[in-house]
């Protein structure tokens, strides 16, 4: 008795089985999305060990102007202490508006989402550079900064401010609240730029933030949601699924038109009539006269 061969495997445009191609096709874009997760997780959690780095300072841990043997006690360990000092003796406590765009970026970078670097980057720097000048013209208490609230920055101003009263003129004006109440606008609007949040994002999030602070909210009147109108079949489509139904007869009256008179007709044609006694006028009137009667005797 004869055997059927087996059927032999489907194989792809490169040599190999199709399984063996989809399989690697599923691989590499797991490999993908795990790539894109961990860089933008990455990017997020700098901008969250950043803040605890700043908020766990102290001048006592050893630093670039600190030399001491006694335990770390940044929560970030050494490169963390680092890291806090240097920022704070530049710019002081406004770096910790660096956090949230580098969250906001790490958000993005996993999302796939576009990411605008050099606009995020550009409008945090500056914005955190003339909050620090700000800091220092208002003159705020320290608050555990090595440099002040502004850290270099907050002193170079404070310094042009003071120098500033001095002339005569500006004796009796605060030449440092001036500025700083000129420049934090200004930092704020630069933040809030180079997050480069949409309108629809910001949007989005305040009805997320309403739905949570009230659930019910979806249930009122004025925020059911309406299914939409199914589609109308086309006017073809419908006459063939539909028999039509004979419609009444509609039968439109002429207007009667209104009738001449003879007097009126004569009165408008007195001498187109062109019968049989129709007579010319000019030289022919006489041979018209005698062709109408007919030959004499």
């Amino acid at each position: 008795m004869a055997t059927r061969a087996a059927p032999a495997p489907k194989r792809s445009s490169s040599g190999g089985p199709a399984w063996l191609l989809r399989l690697r096709l599923v691989l590499a874009l797991a490999l993908r999305m795990a790539a894109r997760v961990a860089a933008g997780a990455a990017v997020a959690l700098i901008g969250v060990a950043l803040v605890l780095a700043l908020l766990s300072y102290s001048p006592a841990d050893p630093s670039f102007n600190t030399a001491t043997a006694r335990p770390v006690g940044n929560w970030m360990g050494s490169v963390g202490a680092h890291v806090a000092d240097l920022l704070l003796q530049l710019a002081g406590w406004p770096v910790l508006l660096l956090s949230p765009a580098l969250v906001l970026a790490g958000w993005r970078v996993g999302r796939e989402e576009p990411v605008p670097v050099p606009r995020m980057a550009g409008g945090s720097l500056a914005g955190v550079l003339l909050l620090a000048f700000a800091a220092g013209g208002f003159g705020f208490s320290a608050m555990g900064a090595p440099a002040g609230p502004g850290g270099l920055l907050g002193q170079g101003l404070a310094a042009a401010a003071d120098a500033a009263e001095a002339i005569p003129e500006l004796a009796d004006v605060s030449v440092g609240v001036v500025l700083a109440i000129l420049l934090a606008p200004v930092g704020l609007a630069c933040l809030a730029w180079g997050s480069a949040i949409s309108r629809e994002a910001v949007g989005d999030a305040i009805a997320a933030g309403q739905r949570l602070w009230n659930p019910d909210t979806e249930a009122e009147p004025g925020n059911i949601v309406l299914p939409k109108p199914t589609r109308k079949p086309p006017k073809a489509e419908a006459e063939l699924t539909s028999d039509p139904e004979p419609g009444p007869t509609v039968v439109l009256e002429q207007p009667e038109r209104p009738s001449r008179s003879g007097r009126d007709v004569r009165d408008k044609q007195k001498s187109l009539d062109l019968g049989d006694a129709a007579v010319l006028p000019g030289p022919c009137t006489n041979w018209n006269r005698r062709r109408v009667s007919g030959p004499a005797g």
